[in-house]
């Protein structure tokens, strides 16, 4: 985690994705911002929806800000089918994979 560049995610953003099994950029990826900000969530209840809009951002090179502006709808759209999607849920492997 040291030494990567974590676009939009300060100390405790990247200690609640530590917190759920994502170390690095390259496994954010590969779990998406979607099922990651779900994974934190299952740990991390009162989370606000900045960290998807970071988790995003970070993602796409793009400050949280903007991400939030335009992006918002349709990742609001995406979390909804996510908690509806059985893959999604805790004790699936999809919540960890990614």
């Amino acid at each position: 985690m040291a030494g990567e560049k974590w676009l939009n995610l300060g100390p405790k953003s990247r200690q609640m994705l530590s917190l759920v099994g994502i170390e690095t950029m390259a496994e954010l990826n590969e779990c998406g911002a979607i099922a990651a900000y779900l994974r934190v969530r299952q740990n991390v209840p009162n989370v606000s929806l900045n960290l998807l809009w970071a988790l995003e951002g970070a993602l796409h090179g793009q400050a949280w800000q903007v991400i939030a502006r335009e992006e918002r709808l349709r990742l609001l759209l995406e979390l909804e089918q996510a908690q509806l999607d059985p893959r999604y849920s805790s004790d699936s492997p999809k919540a960890v994979a990614g």
